[in-house]
C-alpha cells in the first residue's frame, strides 16, 4: 500500500500481489479520520515518502498495527526509475514499488529523537529567514541609490529632486503641526454673526 501525504488531506492506494488495484481512497490528516481508515483493516505493510508529516504519520499507523516504511524520494526514484512513469511519487506509484520491494528507506527517528532536533530545526528556520529580510532590505535600499558603509550604517541618501511631502505631493512642504496658516476671510464673517459681523 502506498500513501501521498498532502498539508490536509492525503490520498492511499492498495494492490494486490500483481500491482493491481484492491482499493483507493482519501482521507483526513488526522488521527480521527486515520483510525477510522485503517483501523479494521489487516495488517499492511505502507509506504510513506519522506516528508515534514511523514514520520507523525507512520506512528500513527504503526499504533494501528501495520508496518510502515517511510523512502526517500529522489534514491527511491533512482531505484524504481523502469517501474515510475512520471516524477511524481502518487499512492499508486508508491504501492507498486511496495510489492517490487525497491525502496530507499530512511530511518523513523522515535518522537523523543524529533522533540531534540527542533530547537536546532528552529534555530536554522531562524538563521534562513535573518538571512533573507537582510537581503531583501538591502536590495530595496540599493534599489533606491541608498550608499551602505562596511557596518551597515547609511552613507548618504539621495536628495528628492521633487522636494516632495510625502502625503503632499510634488512641491509641497512639510507643515509643522500647530503653525498652519488659516487663509483671511475676504468678507470678514464671524461664522455665527454672518458677513460683516464682529467677533
Amino acid at each position: 500500500m502506498g500513501i501521498d501525504l498532502g498539508k490536509k488531506s492525503s490520498y492511499f492506494h492498495i494492490v494486490d500481489g500483481e500491482r493491481k488495484t484492491v482499493t483507493a481512497g482519501k482521507f483526513q490528516d488526522d488521527v480521527g479520520a486515520t483510525r477510522k481508515v485503517f483501523a479494521n483493516r489487516e495488517q499492511l505493510k505502507i509506504v510513506v515518502e519522506a516528508s515534514c508529516k511523514a514520520f507523525w504519520m507512520a506512528d500513527r499507523l504503526k499504533d494501528l498495527g501495520h508496518e510502515v516504511v517511510v523512502v526517500d524520494p529522489g534514491r527511491t526514484k533512482a531505484i524504481g526509475a523502469a517501474s515510475i512513469k512520471h516524477d511524481k511519487l502518487d499512492a499508486r506509484i508508491l504501492a507498486e514499488l511496495c510489492q517490487t520491494g525497491l525502496l530507499a528507506a530512511v530511518e523513523i527517528p522515535t518522537l523523543d529523537q524529533r522533540m531534540a532536533r527542533l530547537p536546532f530545526t528552529s534555530r536554522d528556520t531562524l538563521v534562513r529567514f535573518r538571512t533573507l529580510m537582510t537581503n531583501s532590505v538591502q536590495s530595496i535600499l540599493d534599489g533606491e541609490g541608498v550608499d551602505r558603509n562596511g557596518n551597515g550604517n547609511p552613507e548618504t541618501v539621495p536628495e528628492d529632486p521633487w522636494n516632495r511631502n510625502p502625503i503632499a505631493g510634488p512641491g509641497a512642504t512639510e507643515t509643522v503641526p500647530g503653525t498652519e496658516t488659516v487663509p483671511e476671510d475676504p468678507w470678514n464673517r464671524n461664522p455665527i454673526a454672518g458677513p460683516g459681523g464682529t467677533a
